[in-house]
């Protein structure tokens, strides 16, 4: 994956996150994108181990209503359980 690609998460699965490519090299492609969960050890020079796992993935945030204008998607979800525009 590159920059700025981005992936709708379709099934959560105990060790992998299965999702599909929306924006991207690779958009639209039929074949979904399975991401796994990875292992990470500390070194052996601590005087301990300790191991942990995880999903290698970055929390996202989502466009407001100026950053999205004059874009086209074809899809949207809109969240309308606050208030969105001032009052005056």
């Amino acid at each position: 994956m590159c920059n700025r690609t981005r992936l709708i998460v379709t099934e959560l699965c105990d060790n992998i996150i299965k999702t599909r490519i929306i924006i991207g090299e690779h958009a639209n492609s039929p074949h979904d994108v399975h991401i796994p969960r990875i292992m990470l050890k500390t070194s052996k020079d601590l005087g301990f181990t300790m191991q942990r796992h995880q999903f290698p993935v970055k929390t996202a945030f989502a466009m407001t209503i100026h950053m999205s204008q004059g874009q086209t998607f074809e899809y949207v979800g809109i969240d309308l359980t606050t208030y969105v525009f001032n009052h005056g």
